[in-house]
């Protein structure tokens, strides 16, 4: 591994707007460079100290002065089993930056689902006026896969809904967001009793075909 720089290069591979480049410029102390993962230059990825994106192996392989790379992702499992990224390289992700943001996706897309939204659409875009049965989501149960900072922003939504929520984790240990919580290896029979589910959790080979 090449020997950093005095002022350490820190590589941006993801899209900037201007704000987010004055943030990351007031840190002071490096130099930050934005760049398209797409058209990034190998001199450039060879100088980087750091990084935030999702480089590919073959930039991993060039990157002979990285110390540190920030994903985007919550997940990091892809990189961990990426034998280019080396093990020296402190490997660190974005979790717990998108519970607020995929909850509101989830509610939105359960309200649109029993209020029949689709539908409704439908409907107007033929001009007519029908009206349709939907349903609240008040009394209904959700079996959430993943208690984590995503689950439990779910879960403390769809309370809120006043909908009765389970928690599916590896312990099967309790979570004040849930109404009750169990265990992975005993989920398998909660999936066909509820009228939710969500899947929130990092993907594993046995969580495959549940």
């Amino acid at each position: 591994m090449a020997k950093c720089s005095t002022v350490p290069n820190i590589l941006v591979l993801v899209h900037a707007d201007d704000a987010v480049r004055e943030r990351l410029r007031a840190f002071g102390g490096c130099n930050i460079i934005f760049a398209d993962k797409d058209g990034v230059t190998e001199e450039v990825i060879r100088s980087a100290d750091a990084m935030i994106g999702e480089p590919t192996p073959g930039q991993l392989r060039s990157a002979e002065s990285l110390r540190w790379l920030q994903l985007t992702w919550a997940g990091a499992d892809r990189y961990t089993a990426m034998p280019e990224l080396a093990e020296s390289v402190t490997l660190t992700n974005a979790s717990g930056a998108f519970g607020e943001i995929i909850s509101e996706y989830v509610i939105g897309a359960a309200i649109s689902h029993f209020r029949r939204f689709a539908e409704y659409g439908k409907l107007q875009r033929l001009h007519r006026w029908q009206k349709l049965c939907g349903s609240s989501l008040s009394g209904k149960r959700a079996l959430i896969l993943g208690t984590g900072d995503i689950g439990t922003c779910v879960a403390r939504r769809m309370r809120m809904f006043g909908v009765h929520t389970v928690g599916v984790n590896r312990s099967g240990s309790a979570s004040g967001d849930f109404t009750n919580c169990t265990a992975f290896v005993r989920s398998t029979a909660l999936l066909a009793q509820p009228i939710l589910s969500s899947a929130v959790c990092r993907e594993r080979p046995k969580r495959r075909d549940l």
